[in-house]
């Protein structure tokens, strides 16, 4: 509001000696302020972070004057309350005045003084921001579960389950603070975060196991499921690993899933007792086991299949394959992409698209800006400031180490500019046969820390795609918006935040890069991306947390890349980006042999008739409270009016009772996002969504 009247923060205290005075700076604040507005109504906001704390010495001070500019409101004409925003937007809509519309650009990137752009917490303590997603998808699998599971196999009362479930969703809600995801608060808050979303994760899992064990029962004969690993690093000759996989979204999903093990003498098959395409890789980087077994699975819309793990099967030892063409160059290759690694710099070079005929340079560099820690403004949790360009790790290139034939990976170990390394990465392209849904992508998994201090570590992409200058974020992970490189601006001022997703483009190709957890994107040369992993700062920026953001965490985070067309390109983008960071979820058991499993139990369960429209996401379905049945539902079209291609982009039909044919749908009401108003009593069945529209309804299954 100004100062002088920040009554908590020390403000001479207003009294009827100085009450005049007091009242009449008052005054002069708002004429200053008088010639920025277009009307004669002037809002002037009072409070700011950490305020309020004592707000009764606030509203002590502020009545006095308040009341007395009212009193003498002739002599200052001035016409001085208390507002809600809304009062005030309504004063200036209606004062006759013509506001100029803005476009749907957003205000980032901020700053608040020379050199003080907020772009580090962006990427700040990434393993929060990784662990905040994750226990988003663990807590989506268990309401989703609980929601489709008929109440009769529930197996656990409505009041615990919700218990368990609102644990996890407190944990998530809590979480969403502007101080809690964005990475910005003191290290013992950060780690209490932590803990909230562990406990929030363990019920969410809890509850999982519970209804899985319930829907997998058969005559009386119910399973014990685990999320743990350990019954799979602890299979014995001769058993049988049970690998449950569930997923919760609305599409049916044909993705390879990974099973750490200490042995690699396995085969798999599926549940109904047919071949399965897998593969055994020596572990490597971070692992549980020694092991690490890949599995391709096909699972059903909200469904769930099993996959059998034999212990004492042979020829399926870790299958080394050099991946090396007749330059020496590696290439990772399926009927999809191929993907080139140079034999000079160690790193990938080009990339093709097999099925459209495009290729392009796409040169990988791992480098780190160098946190400036010198007199004004220093890089911190907030703020991003660099000394200068960022620099290689290293000169020397890294050591690669390929394997597999199924799944094409190729481990690389990066030098430090330290005597230790700390960055290391798994490039993985799956070769299912020609299944377009397994090879259309390429995962790269990091394994980043502890980085040494005043490090700001990139992994940036290089190509010749022409992007004038220009990279395509997502705002916040639901619409794209369009950013511009301004070359007066310094390096931080070009960083914006990736929630989802960003991309590049020219008319021929595009390349698009899904994030499992929000990270700093920008583009600081035409043709190039380039997304900070991970920060660690010496210096306090002075914006509040008043401690260095001393992160030595150890972070993994994956980068997926889509490179298409641009016309192909949206629903490749959304669909790896929804399965990126809502994972098929993985429970085991052990049994003796998958047919005394099979004769005990069941083995899938899918409670949909089909997939909803790709162009539609299910965004959530969980239940409302302990007391009713009533279920959230809530619907998502995807696509902006102007994706392609256009018969995804236009509006989309969903047909509940089809959907839900095994269900009786009751109570159907529609209502506003936050269901605490009713939109339309009687909405019908068959859904309309526009581009980019989301719908809101109550109602209950049952069967």
């Amino acid at each position: 509001m100004g100062e002088g009247f920040d009554f908590e923060g020390g403000a001479t205290p207003v009294t009827p000696s100085n009450i005049r005075a007091r009242a009449e700076q008052f005054v002069s604040l708002i004429r200053q302020r008088a010639p920025f507005y277009r009307t004669n109504n002037i809002l002037l906001p009072w409070g700011c972070d950490f305020h309020f704390v004592n707000a009764t010495k606030q509203f002590e001070n502020m009545d006095q004057i308040v009341k007395y500019i009212q009193d003498h409101a002739a002599e200052y004409n001035v016409n001085l309350k208390y507002s809600l925003l809304s009062e005030y937007y309504e004063a200036a809509m209606g004062s006759g005045v013509v506001f100029p519309e803005r476009d749907s650009n957003d205000f980032m990137p901020y700053a608040d003084g020379p050199d003080a752009w907020w772009t580090g917490y962006y990427t700040s303590r990434v393993n929060l921001k990784g662990l905040i997603r994750e226990a988003e998808h663990i807590s989506r699998a268990a309401d989703t579960l609980y929601a489709t599971t008929p109440t009769a196999n529930r197996n656990v009362s409505q009041p615990v389950a919700f218990d368990m479930l609102n644990i996890s969703r407190y944990a998530l809600g809590i979480s969403q603070h502007h101080d809690a995801v964005s990475g910005t608060s003191k290290d013992f808050v950060a780690q209490d975060y932590r803990n909230w979303l562990e406990l929030g994760s363990a019920n969410a899992h809890t509850l999982s196991e519970t209804l899985l064990n319930s829907l997998a029962s058969k005559g009386g004969n119910a399973p014990s499921f685990s999320n743990f690993t350990t019954q799979a690093l602890n299979l014995q000759p001769g058993k049988t690993l049970v690998v449950v996989v569930y997923n919760s979204l609305g599409w049916t999903r044909s993705e390879f899933v990974r099973v750490p093990l200490n042995r690699n003498d396995v085969t798999v098959t599926d549940s109904n007792g047919g071949k399965v395409a897998f593969e055994v890789h020596n572990a490597q980087g971070t692992s549980e086991g020694k092991y690490d077994l890949f599995i391709g699975t096909t699972i059903k819309a909200l469904g769930f299949q099993t996959y059998f793990v034999t212990a004492g099967a042979v020829n399926s030892k870790p299958v080394d394959t050099p991946l090396i063409n007749e330059v020496g160059d590696y290439v990772l290759e399926n009927s999809y992409l191929r993907v080139t690694v140079s034999s000079t710099t160690g790193t990938i070079s080009s990339i093709q698209n097999k099925k459209s005929g495009i290729s392009n340079t796409l040169n990988h560099n791992v480098l780190a800006y160098h946190s400036y820690t010198g007199s004004g403004q220093r890089s911190g949790a907030y703020i991003f400031r660099t000394t200068g360009p960022a620099q290689p790790l290293s000169s020397r290139a890294p050591t690669n180490t390929p394997q597999g034939q199924i799944v094409q990976s190729l481990y690389q170990v990066f030098p430090g500019d330290t005597a230790q390394s700390y960055y290391k990465q798994n490039i993985r392209l799956y070769n299912a046969g020609g299944d377009e849904n397994f090879e259309n992508f390429i995962d790269i998994s990091h394994e980043i820390g502890v980085i040494p201090e005043d490090h700001e570590v990139i992994s940036r992409f290089s190509s010749n795609i022409q992007t004038g200058g220009v990279i395509y974020t997502d705002n916040n992970g639901f619409a794209t918006q369009k950013r511009t490189y301004d070359s007066t601006l310094p390096i931080p001022a070009n960083y914006y935040p990736n929630v989802y997703w960003s991309y590049i483009e020219d008319s021929n190709a595009r390349l698009s890069i899904a994030s499992e957890r929000s990270h700093g994107v920008s583009s600081q040369a035409p043709g190039s991306v380039e997304f900070m992993l991970h920060r660690r700062t010496s210096s306090d920026d002075s914006r509040g947390v008043d401690e260095p953001l001393d992160d030595t965490d150890i972070t993994h985070p994956v980068l997926r890349l889509v490179y298409e067309t641009p016309a192909n390109s949206d629903l490749l983008r959304y669909k790896q980006v929804y399965s990126v960071n809502f994972p098929l979820s993985l429970y085991y058991a052990t049994a003796n042999s998958p047919s005394d499993w099979t004769s005990r139990y069941q083995t899938s369960y899918s409670p949909l008739s089909g997939d909803l429209p790709p162009n539609v996401h299910l965004l959530s379905l969980k239940t409302r409270d302990s007391k009713s049945n009533t279920l959230i539902l809530r619907l998502t079209h995807l696509f902006a009016a102007d994706e392609k291609p256009a018969n995804l982009a236009a509006p989309a039909v969903v047909d509940l009772k089809a959907l839900f044919s095994g269900y009786t749908i009751g109570n159907l009401v529609e209502t506003t996002l936050t269901i605490n108003q009713v939109v339309n009593s009687n909405p019908g069945l068959t859904i309309t969504l526009g581009p980019k529209q989301i719908r809101t309804f109550l109602l209950t299954l049952s069967k």
